[in-house]
């Protein structure tokens, strides 16, 4: 069943009614209060600019630029009303809602806001934006909390919240194209009316968009069942700080999709996905359990998640911060006034700010009264647990969590708390508001680590906001490989300066202590402008890929400037800074000039590293030998081919079997650390010797595990199949500058775009893959279940029927088949008994007929993804010298 067209009238709304405000969608009340023309003349640009925004009034050259906007993208889609130039110039930032506090409500209110209506519309600004030498800041909800909106007097803030439609939806694909300024309770209420949901709950769902999730690789609170905003996400269609439409797809194109989600603004608007549903539940399983201290319950959670078990809800919260979870929340009715002629409230008022600001002004007595009280005053640490899939998964997984929990101690509370959990979850962000009202602030930080650094991390930042504020925190987005600690925060300073300093010194004090444990420095709010020195300092040499993507696709720094990677970042500054540098990061041993070919790449090699040119091909046997060969071979302007490359004639060959060991086994996180030239297969059976596996089909012929991942990981499973599983965790490479970067292991960062996926297929193109950190399973049988079905289009409905019931298949796919049927075929983990009732229930109910397992076939390799323009424009920014450019195809 496909569903289109007027699907977008259940979202109750409609292109001529936004949720922008009445005064923003009537183009009579749009017009410019003052009508005379003011362009001001730029003299280094000779275009017409349009300066004077940063006053709340409607100046000339607001209208100047009203008239051009207009004459751009039509009437009634355009405002200078300072109300709503007020609107769109910040997001809840609270180091802003300080400002605020003290009085300065818009820094930087816009020249001007747009409504644009259409990726057309989006495309055209943006080249109206370089033709003027204008900043475009895109705008969601404005819900974000990292300082990702604060345009410049100049600047105009593009809303997309008229881009509000559902385009299509199909059901039997289970599949829908939507607009990214949708509300996100918007889009689930339609999603709702026709029994499926996209299973995305962001505490902010409410006032925040599908595009903003994007932007920040948001996370949901039922993250464990569905995954991240960018599991869900088939494809996406975007404009480029060049004006260009770029429309990406995740299969076909891997590498440019991972470049363009996560980007914040900075050189891409997303204007449009499609997007992977589910079937919305239609009831929920819940569990709750007490433990005796967080370490045990971190315990529980970890073998959870571990064993394959998939709730939607994980959240494990330390002792203090359950006892707060316990307490019934304040109805909206106590908050009024009992009098409003209550002459004392006055004075009550005053009396209690004092006193908060007081308390919250000594954290460190605080945090030593809340921290060493025994965890059994608080009522131990409280774990709730709740499932989303079919009844029969969720029965099953239930008994095995009890199971677990009763290993580790844990006391089994019913479903009662995790209930009121569910009922709360969105009163605690009504909660902060009270805070600034009465002095202080309060904030979250969001950090992850693998499983082994967890518990350091958490002690490290507790520790480094203990000095500056009071802090509690709990757990949530598990995964196999780590987890996500969720921290709040509240202090206060004698005025609201002391407090700018407290709350900054706290920020600063803590992202150095997660850089310093090897944790990540966002898992689901992004960057913004409040964690840039805090991303520069994880990705260290890496983010010049950022700063590459910003040259390249935004060369006029027009979009969203000063976002994700600093201010100042054009294309002109990042070339000065990175791989383009015209030999900034040559060897500098070398006497002669650039060039001389191979041969005098071999002589130097044979000179100053004896041993690695070993028969025609250079064979380095530590990571600084792969960070010279690169440096030489662009210096001598030669070609090298990488493991899993193009064969390119006249390219020297990479061979990295001397880089095959495994460098650590991290069995807590159950992550392997292993050279690249390893053998897949012998890594294979080094891993089961542990009994766990790369749950892989191995491929035909042995690679290794450069050119395996360089060919795009050929067998591993799917991210609709398991979206809380990831197989590459971490990389490390030699760019082709000749720098090695380290991408450090972490369970779905949100700095920026995934970067270990945009290298992973890119056959080299971004640079040699020297090591990888990959998640490992557990060793378990298989079970295959196999279903014929008369048409492929039944045959595919089936296939997403199963994984939208929850199923979470090893493997799943519709077999190749010659004749009058089409199998899908379903690898199951044996121990999961519920599975095949539910998958053979499913496949009845669609016309499918159970027939045997064919004979496996060999494997064959599959065509590695091809990269498109998004991961091409960047490969020939890194690779000045195209010592690993593709031939013309």
């Amino acid at each position: 069943m496909t569903v289109s067209g007027s699907v977008s009238d259940s979202v109750s709304d409609s292109r001529s009614e936004s949720g922008c405000g009445s005064r923003s969608n009537s183009g009579a009340a749009l017009e410019p209060r003052h009508p005379h023309r003011g362009h001001l003349a730029c003299a280094r640009t000779a275009r017409p600019c349009y300066a004077g925004g940063g006053m709340l009034a409607t100046a000339p050259s607001h209208q100047a630029l009203y008239r051009d906007l207009v004459a751009r993208i039509g009437e009634g889609r355009v405002s200078i009303d300072p109300a709503d130039r007020l609107a769109v110039s910040r997001d809840m930032w609270p180091r802003m809602q300080i400002a605020v506090r003290a009085g300065r409500p818009a820094p930087h209110p816009p020249a001007a806001v747009v409504w644009p209506e259409s990726t057309e519309q989006v495309a055209n600004l943006v080249r109206f934006a370089i033709a003027h030498r204008i900043a475009l800041v895109p705008f969601g909800g404005g819900s974000g909390v990292c300082g990702g909106i604060q345009p410049d007097p100049d600047a105009v803030v593009v809303d997309l919240k008229r881009m509000h439609a559902i385009r299509h939806m199909d059901r039997d694909r289970l599949v829908v194209e939507v607009e990214a300024g949708i509300v996100g309770q918007h889009l689930e209420d339609a999603l709702l009316a026709h029994g499926l949901t996209l299973g995305h709950y962001p505490s902010s769902i409410h006032c925040s968009t599908l595009g903003g999730w994007i932007a920040a690789r948001s996370a949901g609170q039922c993250s464990g069942r569905y995954g991240k905003i960018e599991d869900m996400l088939v494809g996406l269609t975007a404009v480029d700080g060049r004006g260009e439409r770029l429309t990406v797809d995740r299969e076909r194109d891997p590498g440019s999709f991972a470049l363009l989600v996560g980007n914040e603004g900075a050189w891409a608007i997303v204007t449009e996905a499609r997007l992977r549903v589910a079937f919305a539940p239609t009831s929920r399983t819940f569990a709750s359990f007490s433990f005796g201290s967080t370490e045990a319950g971190l315990e529980a959670v970890r073998e959870l998640v571990q064993s394959g078990l998939r709730p939607a809800v994980v959240r494990l919260y330390d002792p203090f911060d359950s006892w707060l979870a316990r307490r019934p929340g304040r109805d909206a009715r106590d908050a009024e006034p009992r009098s409003k002629t209550d002459r004392g409230r006055h004075w009550l008022d005053v009396v209690r700010r004092r006193a908060v600001r007081a308390l919250l002004g000594t954290p460190a007595l605080l945090n030593e009264l809340f921290h060493a009280v025994p965890a059994a005053f608080w009522g131990g640490a409280l774990l709730v647990l709740v499932w989303e899939d079919d009844p029969a998964i969720a029965a099953a997984e239930l008994a095995q969590a009890h199971r677990i929990a009763r290993r580790h101690g844990g006391r089994d509370l019913g479903p009662g708390p995790a209930e009121h959990w569910l009922a709360k979850r969105h009163a605690v962000s009504h909660r902060q508001a009270p805070l600034f009202v009465d002095g202080g602030f309060v904030d979250t930080m969001e950090v992850a680590a693998p499983w082994s650094r967890l518990h350091a991390m958490h002690e490290a930042v507790r520790s480094a906001l203990a000095r500056h504020v009071t802090v509690m925190a709990h757990f949530s987005h598990a995964y196999p490989d780590g987890a996500s600690i969720y921290f709040t925060f509240a202090g206060a300073g004698r005025t609201d300066a002391e407090s700018l300093e407290r709350y900054d010194s706290a920020w600063r004090d803590a992202l150095d202590a997660v850089v310093r444990v090897g944790g990540t420095t966002s898992h689901h709010h992004g960057i913004g402008r409040s964690k840039v020195d805090a991303l520069r300092a994880e990705l260290g040499t890496a983010v010049s890929l950022l700063e590459g993507l910003k040259a390249t696709l935004d060369p006029h720094g027009v979009l969203n400037p000063g976002v994700l990677i600093g201010e100042g970042q054009t294309a002109d500054r990042a070339r000065a800074n990175g791989p383009a540098s015209n030999g900034r990061h040559a060897d500098p041993t070398a006497s002669d000039g650039g060039g001389g070919g191979v041969e005098a790449f071999r002589a130097d090699l044979q000179t100053r590293r004896p041993g690695l040119w070993i028969d025609g091909r250079v064979a380095p046997a530590t990571i600084p030998d792969v960070e010279y060969v690169v440096r030489l071979a662009a210096r001598r302007r030669v070609r090298l081919r990488v493991p899993g490359g193009l064969d390119i004639p006249g390219a020297v060959a990479l061979d990295l079997s001397r880089l095959g060991h495994v460098l650590a086994f991290d069995d807590v996180s159950r992550i392997v650390h292993v050279g690249a030239g390893a053998s897949l297969v012998r890594l294979e059976s080094d891993v089961r010797d542990r009994g766990l596996t790369l749950g892989v089909e191995m491929p035909a012929a042995d690679v290794c595990v450069a050119e395996w991942l360089a060919l795009g990981a050929p067998g591993h499973r799917l991210v609709a199949d398991d979206p809380v599983d990831q197989l590459v965790a971490g990389l490390d490479v030699v760019l082709p500058d000749g720098r090695a970067a380290f991408l450090r292991p972490a369970p779905r960062r949100a700095t920026g775009p995934d970067l270990v996926a945009a290298f992973v297929g890119a056959r080299g193109r971004l640079g040699v893959i020297v090591a990888a950190h990959l998640v490992l399973r557990p060793q378990r049988s298989l079970r295959t279940l196999c279903f014929a079905f008369d048409t492929p289009e039944a045959a595919h409905a089936a296939l997403a029927s199963i994984r939208g019931h929850g199923v979470r298949p090893v493997r799943a796919l519709v077999e190749d088949s010659s004749g009058e049927r089409f199998v899908v075929r379903v690898d199951l983990d044996a121990l999961a008994t519920a599975l095949p009732d539910v998958v053979r229930r499913l496949c009845t109910r669609l016309g499918g007929r159970e027939v045997g397992p064919s004979e496996r076939r060999t494997p064959s390799t599959p065509q590695p993804p091809k990269y498109g323009a998004v991961l091409d424009a960047l490969a020939d920014w890194l690779d000045a010298h195209r010592i690993f450019a593709m031939p013309p195809s």
